[in-house]
């Protein structure tokens, strides 16, 4: 059995292509720092213009030490904020990210323990 992978953009969401079968994953713009996680959206975005303190909000999922969860945060800055992420978020290399200039950042996020710990990794920032 062999799997054909292709990632295409539409609109507002992504679009990934897996033998012939497509996920549909809509972008949730967030009003708030407080992300709550859900089984059906993996994608957020937010256009801070103040600081902002994020939070995991993991009540609607249904986390497991068996299973993996991870979702991802684009955060578009046209002028650098404060931005923290909770204690439970580990860097690579104990190095949290630069925010500290205008871009737009995509971040991913992936709990192997039930949201005990985030395992962050900063993507890249584009102009």
């Amino acid at each position: 059995m062999t799997l054909s992978n292709t990632i295409t953009t539409l609109g507002n969401s992504i679009i990934n292509l897996v033998d012939s079968k497509v996920v549909n994953q809509p972008i949730t713009t967030l009003t708030s720092g407080t992300i709550s996680l859900s089984n059906k959206q993996v994608i957020y975005k937010t256009t801070p213009t103040t600081a902002i303190t994020f939070t995991f909000n993991t009540s609607s999922l249904s986390l497991s030490n068996s299973k993996a969860y991870t979702f991802e945060l684009c955060i578009v800055m046209s002028t650098p904020n404060s931005l923290t992420f909770p204690q439970s978020v580990k860097w690579q290399d104990d190095e949290i990210p630069d925010l500290s200039k205008a871009g737009t950042y995509f971040f991913v996020f992936r709990t192997i323990d039930s949201g005990t710990t985030w395992l962050g990794y900063l993507q890249g920032r584009w102009s």
